[in-house]
């Protein structure tokens, strides 16, 4: 089990403002990869929409480059 908090400013969905702490069940990394994978090439076919907009995924390549300190 993983244990993850979350800090959020504004409540969400079930997480309220605040602190909220939840256990989440380990998963072998090969299914993530796998299952990334999946959508990945179903996406490249032509078979599904893609799961985040070009806009998201930016920010999310922006935001771990500034975490590490590398933008």
């Amino acid at each position: 089990m993983h244990t993850v908090r979350l800090a959020l400013e504004d409540p969400w969905d079930t997480y309220g403002a605040g602190e909220n702490v939840f256990e989440l069940p380990e998963v072998p990394r090969q299914h993530l990869y796998e299952r990334e994978l999946t959508a990945f090439v179903a996406v490249v076919r032509g078979d599904q929409p893609p799961d985040r907009s070009p806009e998201h995924e930016l920010l999310v390549q922006e935001t771990l480059l500034r975490a590490t300190r590398r933008l």
